[in-house]
């Protein structure tokens, strides 16, 4: 693997996205000092769509939900399954401009192919989440009550055997609403033994809110993406 210094964030809503990226490159510029600055840039699957085309992403009943923004900073729903074209094109052209790539999303885009190092946060964060406890319970929060099922059943998948041993309890509080409902979810889920905030949209903020309930320890899902692009990373 070469020296990695194109970094590429690709979001499933409309970029420039620094209210995720400048958080996660503040981390990894942290963990990863260097004399030459990395250089970065952001792509999005709903970059140049017109509203008519994003309307028609709307997920249908039977179709698994992501939420986003767009360059306005209207929040939008997206079906998974029918933007993962639009994600595919947009992994290709970061590709083409990077040395690795990074998506901005948990959601699960398990056939996405890129010519270069593609980092996957739903990969990364939920079994790095598994990967703390031997048993006791996970809570997940969600941006939205209809992921709930949907997440659930992604966590059960990805934690396999592990699973079966640590029990998951999932809420729902969008992160883009300020920190209220955030409070409410991580009370709700304060008896488990450590809360996962399941979205790249959830800040440092977020995390602290939902710290400051005194309950068990809070994961974020951008901070340790952003540890995993920075393992990534060879000193020069």
């Amino acid at each position: 693997m070469g020296t990695k210094r194109d970094i590429a964030f690709v979001t499933i809503g409309q970029s420039p996205r620094h209210d995720m990226v400048d958080e996660m490159v503040e981390i990894i510029n942290a963990l990863h000092p260097s004399k030459t600055p990395l250089r970065f840039g952001q792509y999005g699957a709903l970059d140049n769509l017109g509203r008519e085309e994003i309307d028609w992403l709307r997920p249908l009943d039977h179709e698994e939900v992501l939420v986003t923004r767009l360059q306005s900073g209207e929040t939008v729903k997206v079906s998974e399954d029918r933007l993962e074209n639009y994600m595919q094109k947009a992994v290709h052209r970061a590709a083409c401009e990077a040395d690795l790539v990074v998506l901005l999303c948990t959601g699960s885009f398990a056939n996405l192919q890129a010519s270069v190092p593609l980092i996957s946060p739903d990969r990364v964060f939920l079994n790095y989440c598994f990967s703390i406890l031997a048993e006791g319970s996970i809570g997940v929060i969600v941006p939205d009550k209809t992921q709930v099922e949907q997440r659930l059943k992604l966590w059960r998948q990805i934690g396999g055997s592990r699973a079966e041993r640590i029990g998951l309890n999932v809420c729902a509080a969008s992160p883009y609403d300020g920190t209220e409902g955030i409070v409410v979810a991580a009370n709700e889920l304060a008896a488990c033994d450590l809360i996962a905030l399941d979205c790249m949209g959830y800040n440092l903020a977020a995390k602290q809110s939902a710290s400051h309930i005194g309950g068990p320890p809070v994961a974020l899902a951008r901070s340790v993406t952003a540890m995993a692009v920075a393992e990534l990373l060879k000193l020069h």
